[in-house]
């Protein structure tokens, strides 16, 4: 790769940090595919190199992925015509559904049914992560919104679209409004 197509695609990798813009379900499978393919390369890397996925580097390069997912599915919200902050709601109820649901099943099946490996721990894995894969899914085939809107141009070709006017902040750049001075 030469460094004139480096640095065409410095722009491209530095927007993919930011939760500003839109992106349509083009670019936000491309980078779904992106983190996936790179996550896999970084866990090989680290198997082969004897690291501990569960040592200081893991949870950096976790807490790395962590983030660019959320700047990506912040990206993906706007262009649906949300804001970000969706994500932090739908993380409580997440959160609420988890605790209610296992109260529930150790009240009704007792602690023994969802004891790991068994059935019930199964049953109830796929209980909680339902929801979320309801959410996924949902924010994978929603249909963004047609031509400009709070959130940036309608995106290009390449699934991506940035603000005209970049935030000054960090919250501002999430909730991608302009930071007041």
């Amino acid at each position: 790769m030469s460094a004139r197509s480096l640095h065409s695609l410095a722009p491209i990798a530095l927007d993919m940090l930011s939760p500003a813009g839109r992106c349509n379900r083009k670019g936000f499978l491309s980078v779904a595919m992106v983190l996936l393919a790179t996550q896999a390369g970084a866990a090989a890397l680290m198997f082969a190199s004897g690291a501990a996925h569960e040592g200081p580097l893991g949870g950096l390069l976790n807490a790395a992925f962590l983030w660019l997912c959320i700047a990506a599915t912040s990206k993906r919200l706007h262009d649906i015509g949300r804001s970000a902050w969706s994500i932090l709601w739908a993380a409580f109820a997440l959160v609420g559904w988890t605790v209610v649901s296992g109260i529930t099943l150790i009240f009704v099946f007792g602690t023994e049914a969802l004891e790991p490996g068994g059935p019930g721990y199964w049953a109830c894995l796929a209980g909680l992560m339902a929801p979320l894969l309801g959410l996924t899914l949902w924010l994978h085939f929603a249909h963004g919104t047609a031509g400009s809107n709070r959130f940036g141009d309608e995106p290009s070709e390449l699934g991506f679209s940035m603000p005209a006017k970049r935030p000054s902040s960090v919250l501002a750049d999430f909730k991608n409004e302009p930071a007041s001075a």
